[in-house]
């Protein structure tokens, strides 16, 4: 029934319809379609078919349709030849069909396609087509619809079964792995799933293994929480999209895809399960890997707190014992401002102490190691020439029992690195009192507040960080690039508020006596802070 089939096609989603090229429906020998006029066909595509005698069908097309019309409007002075293929191709209509049949008592028909019609086709660029009198319009309607909708059928079959087969992978044994696979499989491409922080998670054997920092520097520059869910990214070879696998506010990772040409829309959908499918996947493991870190981290406060039944309750559920000998109490921060430095040097030091970790409060950044007595240096100095942002405080060794003093102890050792230029400072081994510290403190603060005063003026009312940038700048040694890597922001974006920096205080940065005088400055301030 053709209403039925014409219900079934406007359901299906916009990117699962389909398209009949107008030559195919030419070719069928069955309808007798003849053109007429010079009008290029070859790139027509037919979305659906459009029956009407109106003067201006324009407002009730969609764009791609074939309007079949008898000419009434033409013939009863309606509107002109030329304005009605003009509306037609402002509407987007892919052709026009006439009936051609000798006229009777009950239709008013045209024996030829008219002349004038024929004329503003040519004019306009719309092909125009002949129905021979022995064709109805039902007859061509119905070829179309059927077509149409078993094009449409057969793409959404090809959808559900890759669907299907993505979604046994993802509950059977291959899991992520298994998704990678067949969803390579199926679109003939090479896949990389990255987590979160860039490492790989999962890839075929043909990815391009040597791009990954370059597609993720791709990724990281345009996807954001609030951009868009795939992006294109750059290659001269070949067509490679990136996937955001976000859930909710949590970003799980991407999905990298390249393949010779670009995804058909079938390919697309198939894609966008399959991206979906594998956040879920991720953000599962997230979560059972949130979990196993929030109850490490309880049971680290436990142990500092000294709450030793807590600290067993919790040991005993996580699967790990209590220590009994002596430990280390070691609390980390970052040279460079802000939570995300912080952050990634903290990761960075928990994942090069290994086993070494008895606990991790992840809180507050404070780890509690196994180590031999004499040890904690040799553990943690190989680590800081890796992170030089890294400042650590340690100390130790103490008893289990005493774990709450290492901790302060650990705590006031690591705000003494940040005030001087140590990395490591160990608890039991001050660090040499420095020159700034024998400065009386009221003419300390003056010299600070008046040197510094104008930068933190203008980040106040300017909502700007000048003063981070000179500090940042000052402890590279002026020096650009590792200061825009420290940074995050490109060296052009660097040298303007370096700039801006000599502007606000009016003085020359290329004064080694006005850089340490500022640098004195920014200590000081940082001592009061």
């Amino acid at each position: 029934m053709p209403g039925a089939t014409e219900d079934l096609h406007s359901r299906l989603p916009k990117e699962l319809t389909a398209t009949l090229p107008l030559r195919s429906l030419i070719r069928d020998t069955t309808l007798g379609l003849e053109v007429i006029g010079s009008a290029d066909i070859s790139e027509r595509l037919i979305t659906w078919v459009y029956v009407s005698e109106l003067p201006n069908p324009g407002p009730w097309l969609d764009g791609g349709e074939l309007v079949l019309t008898l000419g009434l409007w033409l013939r009863n002075g309606s509107c002109t030849a030329d304005l009605y293929v003009q509306r037609l191709v402002e509407s987007g209509a892919a052709a026009l069909a006439v009936l051609a049949a000798p006229q009777t008592a009950d239709l008013a028909t045209y024996p030829e396609v008219p002349p004038e019609l024929v004329a503003a086709a040519n004019c306009h660029g719309l092909p125009l087509l002949r129905v021979p009198g022995e064709v109805t319009f039902l007859t061509v309607t119905k070829t179309i619809a059927y077509a149409l909708a078993s094009q449409s059928l057969a793409r959404l079959s090809e959808t559900l079964d890759a669907q299907e087969l993505l979604a046994r992978d993802a509950v059977g044994r291959g899991g992520l792995a298994g998704m990678t696979a067949r969803l390579a499989t199926l679109l003939n491409a090479w896949i990389l799933v990255i987590g979160p922080t860039g490492t790989i998670l999962d890839s075929t054997p043909n990815a391009p293994l040597d791009r990954v920092e370059e597609l993720l520097s791709g990724v990281r520059a345009s996807l954001s929480a609030r951009g868009p869910n795939v992006l294109p990214l750059l290659s001269a070879t070949e067509s490679v999209l990136a996937y955001r696998l976000q859930a909710g506010d949590r970003h799980c990772g991407s999905l990298i895809i390249g393949r010779q040409v670009p995804p058909t829309a079938t390919q697309r959908r198939v894609i966008n399960l399959a991206s979906v499918i594998m956040t879920l996947i991720l953000d599962r493991e997230q979560g059972e890997l949130d979990l196993s870190q929030r109850l490490r981290t309880k049971y680290a406060q436990a142990l500092l707190r000294s709450d030793n039944r807590t600290a067993e309750l919790l040991a005993a559920l996580i699967g790990i014992a209590v220590p009994t000998g002596p430990v280390f109490v070691l609390a980390a921060g970052s040279r460079v401002a802000g939570d995300q430095p912080r952050q990634r040097a903290w990761l960075a030091l928990r994942e090069s102490l290994g086993t070494a970790v008895v606990a991790a409060d992840n809180e507050s950044q404070v780890a509690v190691l196994d180590a031999p007595a004499g040890a904690g240096l040799d553990l943690v100095k190989p680590i800081v020439s890796d992170v030089p942002d890294l400042v650590i405080g340690l100390a130790g060794p103490v008893d289990p029992q005493d774990l709450g003093l290492a901790q302060r102890q650990a705590m006031s050792a690591l705000a003494e690195a940040m005030r001087t230029d140590c990395q490591v400072i160990d608890s039991n081994r001050p660090a040499p009192k420095r020159l700034l510290d024998v400065l009386p403190r009221a003419a300390a603060r003056a010299f600070a507040a008046e040197a510094l005063g104008p930068l933190l003026e203008y980040d106040r009312t300017h909502r700007g960080d000048l003063i981070l940038t000179l500090r940042c700048w000052l402890e590279h040694s002026g020096q650009w690039e590792p200061t825009s890597a420290a940074m995050g922001v490109h060296r052009h974006t660097l040298r303007n508020r370096i700039g801006r920096v000599e502007e606000v205080l009016g003085v020359r940065l290329s004064s080694a006596d006005t850089r340490m005088e500022l640098w004195a400055a920014l200590q000081l301030r940082h001592d009061e802070v």
